[in-house]
């Protein structure tokens, strides 16, 4: 029996074609950037979300962490060594990057693994992702961790809105159960302040 002389081509590819959904299923998904971080200054690591906890370790800059939770003002974080892993003040650990991103010396002793690489189709899935975001995405030099930039009126007609920003934010956000917790651990007591009322004439 004589095949057609393109048969087995057709085959092959359609074989591909069909595999290729299950290759693409399997690669790694995308790691949260509020899981992980690396630390941006130089802060003690703690036993408990406190300023009077005890201490576990210094953790330097450069240090990458993974984040397990947040507690108000407070991140649960772990390194690669299993002796440093405790609460250190969320001021003191930028998200989603890593020491190599960020052009840092990593800390050896401390670092937390780096991430898998991924797959082919999981590469090929953020490119085009980044191909068609980059119209939302925010100039680097709007960006600020900690502390206010100024931003200039140009800065301002390019900005873009970025829910995934938002969504970060929203995050960070205490509830009023953290907020008492945090007034109490600082000994800060309740003050009542008048509202001001403005007099006729007044400006």
């Amino acid at each position: 029996m004589r095949f057609p002389k393109h048969f087995f081509r057709l085959c092959l590819v359609a074989a591909l074609a069909a595999a290729l959904p299950r290759m693409a299923s399997v690669a790694e998904p995308e790691r949260d950037p509020r899981s992980y971080g690396v630390v941006i200054a130089a802060d003690k690591l703690r036993s408990e979300p406190a300023a009077d906890g005890k201490l576990v370790a210094e953790l330097p800059v450069g240090t990458d962490v993974s984040i397990a939770g947040r507690r108000g003002l407070w991140m649960d974080v772990s390194t690669a060594d299993p002796e440093r892993k405790g609460w250190l003040r969320l001021t003191s650990v930028r998200l989603g990057v890593t020491a190599a991103d960020l052009g840092l010396p990593a800390d050896d002793s401390g670092a937390a693994p780096a991430p898998k690489k991924r797959g082919f189709f999981s590469g090929v899935s953020r490119s085009v992702s980044s191909l068609f975001s980059r119209g939302r995405n925010r100039p680097q030099a709007t960006t600020a961790t900690i502390g206010i930039r100024g931003l200039t009126p140009a800065d301002l007609q390019a900005a873009q809105a970025d829910p995934e920003a938002l969504e970060a934010m929203q995050g960070f956000a205490a509830s009023a159960g953290d907020a008492a917790i945090f007034a109490r651990e600082g000994k800060l007591t309740t003050r009542t302040v008048a509202y001001s009322v403005l007099e006729a004439g007044d400006e």
